[in-house]
């Protein structure tokens, strides 16, 4: 039996809430945005909400050869790494 219920309205309630992301190659990061709110989950995305602004929190990282790796949809101040 779970421990908790799942409320499929809370991103808590997801099995990958909290878990640790690793790039896929060495790279570089280039631009981190780490302050965005989560949104709920099956709900329709904010008024207002733009191309910039619908990857959440994420990662952008030059992984070489002009290739890069993003990271979206992020916790909320749960980013350790800086751009750099």
């Amino acid at each position: 039996m779970p421990d908790r219920l799942f409320d499929s309205k809370s991103v808590s309630s997801y099995a990958y809430f909290g878990a640790s992301i690793y790039s896929v190659a060495d790279g570089t990061v280039v631009e981190v945005q780490d302050n965005r709110a989560e949104e709920t989950p099956g709900a329709a995305p904010p008024c207002g909400q733009t191309v910039a602004t619908a990857l959440g929190n994420y990662v952008i990282a030059d992984i070489g050869t002009g290739h890069f790796a993003l990271y979206p949809h992020l916790q909320k101040r749960g980013i350790a790494v800086k751009a750099g």
